[in-house]
């Protein structure tokens, strides 16, 4: 009786352990090349998107393009702010809308299956009723790290 009572207390005690979360045995990070597209002007980058305990960093790094160095990098600091990765597979509604001083735009944004989190796989935007995207971006390439 002894026995199967602290058997009972072990097996309560491993049922009772917090569940691991779908990524602690998954990957660790996200790695490609980001290619944007303003116009005629093209510039890419390398870019790691981390898994941190409240969601994912990306980081990128210019690594061809026609801009400056400087204004490379600037975009690198605001385009890091994308979510690259979703854990979920709510995704959002297309086309989001948000105004801007030179008009209202509107940006479709696709994301796809890569293993267990939705990874960005491109954005295009139009400003106003023009038919041809003003901004595309798109993640070439990507791959999961252990």
């Amino acid at each position: 009786m002894k026995v199967l009572f602290l058997g009972a207390l072990a097996l309560v005690a491993a049922c009772d352990r917090p569940a691991a979360a779908p990524t602690d045995q998954g990957p660790r990070a996200l790695t490609g090349t980001v290619e944007l597209r303003i116009g005629t002007m093209v510039q890419q980058y390398d870019i790691r998107v981390d898994r941190a305990p409240a969601g994912f960093i990306a980081l990128l790094h210019p690594i061809a393009g026609k801009v400056t160095p400087a204004l490379a990098t600037a975009l690198a600091t605001r385009l890091a702010r994308l979510p690259f990765v979703r854990d979920s597979v709510a995704l959002p509604a297309n086309p989001v809308l948000f105004e801007t001083p030179a008009g209202i735009v509107a940006a479709t944004i696709v994301y796809r299956p890569l293993g267990v989190w939705q990874v960005l796989d491109h954005v295009d935007a139009t400003l106003g009723d023009h038919s041809t995207p003003a901004f595309h971006l798109a993640l070439r390439e990507p791959r999961l790290e252990p």
